[in-house]
């Protein structure tokens, strides 16, 4: 009424109230609703409508009345597992039943029998296999730095100080502290045991198990025989499943950006940069630990 006030104020007119009873001649805003007796309409699906005409099929009464359950089933074997069928998948089976036939929920019917059929699932390829999951690496036996470790290899950098890869050895334990040590690609399982010698041992101690993929450096039989005189458990990763050993593979993404960045302009410097790489790492906090390598290791945090 606000908006047409302007309006209105130009013309002589009395606003009266008439009673419901008195309102003989009503508009349809002000009728009373009245719920209708008669059976509802149902809608006609767009399958039972021939395309060309836009015309109902004449056999829409009998296609709208829902078969029993054994004329389903028949109507879904004819159009799925006869030979001239030949099996197909929900999709072209939902198709060809529409082209005929319709009821309610005959799209989950259709689904369910086709997911159910017995030799879809013997002979089809599934294309989505299911992987169960494996199971968490136990935890470390003590909460000594390094008692468990992984190690693997980052090759194939640019020659830098004679070395073109880096042996990296992770605690994954209690710190999740690493160890970044140059080496060469060339380099065979005595070397390695060398450089775990020299690097890990000495300061560490001997761990309690050591995690790698399946290196044939790593799963030599004198790797083997050096970690048995040892005392340590060798555990390797699943084949065909890197993932495994997933925390020491994301660290060497965290190392190899870390030289990109730094080694941009002068990629054969890369060993000059290592000791820093390892110093950026195990000063921050990683896996939801609040404190760092360091502090877990030194017992006090680093400037």
């Amino acid at each position: 009424m606000m908006r047409w006030s302007t309006t209105l104020s130009t013309y002589k007119i009395k606003i009266k109230h008439i009673s419901g009873n008195k309102n003989v001649i009503a508009d349809v805003l002000s009728r009373k609703f009245e719920k209708s007796e008669e059976e509802p309409q149902q809608a006609i699906s767009d399958h039972l409508i021939d395309k060309t005409t836009f015309e109902v099929d004449e056999e829409l009464p009998e296609k709208l009345k829902e078969p029993p359950l054994e004329e389903k089933q028949q109507i879904l074997f004819e159009n799925h597992d006869y030979p001239i069928a030949g099996h197909p998948g929900i999709k072209e089976t939902t198709r060809k039943v529409l082209l005929h036939h319709y009821w309610s929920g005959i799209k989950t019917f259709i689904a369910n029998y086709v997911k159910g059929c017995e030799n879809c699932q013997k002979y089809k390829i599934n294309h989505h296999p299911f992987k169960l999951l494996l199971q968490g690496i136990p935890a470390a036996k003590n909460n000594q730095p390094f008692s468990q470790i992984s190690m693997d290899l980052i090759t194939d950098l640019p020659k830098s100080q004679g070395n073109d890869s880096i042996l990296s050895i992770v605690d994954y334990g209690l710190t999740k502290g690493i160890i970044l040590v140059p080496t060469t690609k060339e380099a065979d399982s005595e070397e390695i045991a060398k450089l775990l010698t020299n690097n890990l041992f000495r300061r560490y101690g001997i761990p309690d198990k050591v995690i790698s993929d399946r290196d044939p450096r790593f799963i030599a039989r004198s790797m083997k025989a050096f970690m048995k005189g040892l005392g340590i458990e060798q555990a390797t990763s699943t084949a065909f499943y890197l993932q495994s050993d997933r925390t020491t593979e994301r660290f060497n993404q965290e190392i190899e950006l870390y030289l990109a960045i730094y080694c941009a302009n002068n990629p054969n410097t890369w060993a000059n940069k290592l000791p820093m790489a390892k110093y950026a790492h195990n000063s921050r906090p990683h896996g939801g630990q609040n404190q760092t390598p360091f502090e877990l290791i030194l017992g006090h945090s680093t400037k």
